[in-house]
């Protein structure tokens, strides 16, 4: 059995606008970051680079793995039977 994690481009922008993060970007950088998001399957370094780019983007106090941890419980699995 092989599970694929997966984050909708909605779901990313909601936390975003929920926690008032990506206030010190553009529209095409955060455009740009919830394209990230669209993968076939999500990795923990894909969730790490999108949380680097969030936190580079954002005037927060929150560090790199409590903005992974937030976007992690936003992600769903799907599985594949072999």
């Amino acid at each position: 059995m092989k599970e694929f994690r997966k984050l909708s481009m909605n779901d990313l922008l909601n936390l975003c606008v929920e926690k008032k993060w990506y206030t010190l970007g553009d529209n095409d950088e955060y455009q740009e970051m919830l394209e990230m998001s669209y993968k076939p399957n999500l990795t923990t370094n894909d969730i790490a680079e999108i949380a680097n780019n969030i936190k580079d983007h954002s005037n927060t106090e929150q560090d790199i793995t409590g903005i992974c941890f937030e976007i992690a419980k936003k992600c769903y699995s799907l599985f594949e039977l072999d």
